[in-house]
């Protein structure tokens, strides 16, 4: 049970990932970092899809009430992208990409431990793909 309330707890925070890289990308100006925030947007896409199968698969769900409140969160962050300049949203997706890494790193660990090595190698790759995102959030911030 450990394990599908974490799944859930990853399935929401990417839905906050998602809506709040959609406010950010719009907010970008360059075209290129509008691109590239824009496959990251993708990237969480596919995370929320992968969660959510293998909740389904184990016979579980997301949970609607964390869901509904992470995507809230997603999109007032998103909006906030418009209002605060160029920076602290750069900051603030490392951030959460450093959050999402630990966290991916962690449930991998739970998997394992309740057996389930495939999704345990499953997460340890989604872990590698969101520390690429802290990473580009975090050079790029340096670069202006």
């Amino acid at each position: 049970m450990k394990l599908v309330k974490a799944l859930q707890d990853a399935h929401a925070g990417e839905l906050a990932a998602y809506y709040a890289y959609q406010g950010h990308w719009k907010s970008l100006k360059d075209p290129a970092e509008r691109a590239k925030v824009q496959e990251i947007q993708e990237d969480e896409l596919e995370h929320i899809l992968f969660l959510s199968h293998y909740l389904h698969k184990m016979g579980y769900q997301s949970s609607p009430y964390k869901d509904f409140i992470w995507t809230r969160i997603g999109k007032a962050i998103g909006v906030l992208c418009h209002i605060t300049g160029w920076w602290l949203p750069m900051r603030i997706a490392g951030m959460m990409e450093r959050i999402g890494t630990k966290s991916y790193v962690k449930l991998s660990a739970i998997a394992k431990e309740e057996g389930h090595p495939v999704l345990a190698r499953k997460l340890l790759e989604m872990a590698k793909t969101e520390e690429d995102h802290e990473k580009y959030f975090a050079d790029i911030s340096k670069s202006k």
